[in-house]
C-alpha cells in the first residue's frame, strides 16, 4: 500500500531548530504544506528552498497574566 500525502498539511511548533527543523524539511520533501511556528526565525534560505513551507513568528507576553 502506497501512502499519499497530496493535499495534506501540518503545523510544526519549535520548527526552526533541531528536531522541529528536520521534521519540517521531511514534510516539505513529501509535498506537505507546512506551517512553521517558533520564537526564532528559520535558517537563511530555508523558506526559499522549501516551497511548501511558511513561517509564523510566535511572540509571548513579557508580563505574567494571572
Amino acid at each position: 500500500m502506497k501512502l499519499t500525502y497530496k493535499g495534506k498539511s501540518a503545523i510544526v511548533t519549535g520548527a526552526c531548530g533541531g528536531m522541529g527543523l528536520e521534521v519540517s524539511k521531511n514534510l516539505s520533501k513529501n509535498n506537505i504544506a507546512v506551517l512553521m511556528i517558533d520564537l526564532k526565525k528559520p535558517p537563511k534560505n530555508f523558506l526559499k528552498d522549501n516551497q511548501t513551507v511558511s513561517y509564523t513568528h510566535l511572540t509571548l507576553p513579557t508580563k505574567r497574566i494571572v
